[in-house]
Formats: C-alpha cells, structure tokens, sequence
C-alpha cells in the first residue's frame, strides 16, 4: 500500500513538473507575441 502511494506521489510530481515547463513554453510565446505586436 505505501508503495503505491509513494509511486502515485512521483506520478504526480512528473505531472507538476511537465505542466509548469509547459506553462514556461506557453508564457515565453504569450510574451513573444506580446512584443512582436508593439514592435509591430
């Protein structure tokens, strides 16, 4: 049982760790075409 609830924790720990990379990528873009438009 606490092997299980350790493995969930990990899964769960990737899962935080790929969605806060992602949001860095969609924050870069969001940022990128917020300047390409005042440069624009």
């Amino acid at each position: 049982m606490l092997s299980v609830f350790s493995a969930f924790q990990v899964f769960l720990a990737r899962i935080m760790y790929v969605n806060a990379t992602h949001n860095i990528i969609l924050t870069y873009i969001i940022m990128a075409n917020l300047f390409r438009d005042v440069l624009i």
